[in-house]
Formats: structure tokens, sequence, C-alpha cells
């Protein structure tokens, strides 16, 4: 599955919730849609996100495939 990812609003670096979900759930979720507050990994910070501002990573998705 997909990870769902945001951009650092410190860094802006992006960077991994940490939850992941696939994409038909995704959809289905509206755009005010709170995940769960995780620590960044790139400045060390308790980030709280909704929908509107990630999106989902299918990278790790597409190397598991091959």
């Amino acid at each position: 599955m997909p990870l769902i990812m945001i951009k650092c609003v410190r860094t802006g670096q992006v960077v991994a919730t940490g939850m992941v979900i696939d994409r038909d759930a995704w959809i289905r979720l509206p755009a005010d849609w709170e995940g769960d507050r995780f620590l960044c990994a790139a400045c060390d910070t308790v980030h709280a996100w909704i929908k509107r501002d990630a999106f989902l990573d299918f990278t790790r998705e597409r190397a598991l495939r091959q």
C-alpha cells in the first residue's frame, strides 16, 4: 500500500506520516480528514495534517512488485 506523505512546514522536505492506505479508501476520505499526528523525521517536531495537505507515494508499492 502507498505511504501517506506531507511536505514538512519547517524544512520543506517531503516526509512520510507513518501511515499507509489503499487508493480507494484515500479517494473516499474528505479533504479535511485529519490524519494521525506524527514526529517528523526532517525537523523532529510533531506535525498535525489533513488530507488536503498530503499525497500518496506509490514508490514502495511499485518496488515490491518488481
